[in-house]
């Protein structure tokens, strides 16, 4: 599940899911910024947070974990953005491509990597 205060999995106690045998995880505290955020590619989430845009990762098939994809790619430019404007992105994929909407450029900051 994805929520503000973090990524959490709800499972089943011997791994199948019953709603009177089940137990939460909590997958990392980096939460959603927005529901509209979020987006579906190659069968990995994608979002942003109050901290960057994430991704999921799948290590030995079982256990997930967060990865910021935005620390070593465009962080600069995406921490020069306002929080109300954060707040009206939308996700949505092309084909084999994902895109975020929405934003324009953040006041006087040229668009660039990091």
């Amino acid at each position: 599940m994805f929520a503000e205060n973090g990524i959490w999995r709800v499972d089943g106690v011997d791994g199948v899911f019953r709603a009177t045998e089940y137990s939460v995880q909590r997958v990392s505290e980096v939460g959603i910024q927005s529901a509209s955020s979020f987006v579906e590619a190659d069968g990995l989430p994608f979002w942003w947070s109050r901290e960057g845009i994430h991704t999921m990762t799948i290590e030995n098939g079982v256990n997930a974990r967060e990865q910021n994809l935005s620390i070593s790619t465009v962080q600069s430019y995406w921490d020069a953005i306002p929080e109300a404007q954060k707040l009206t992105v939308r996700s949505h994929t092309t084909g084999s491509t994902s895109v975020f909407t929405g934003l324009g450029k953040p006041p006087g900051r040229p668009l660039q990597q990091n």
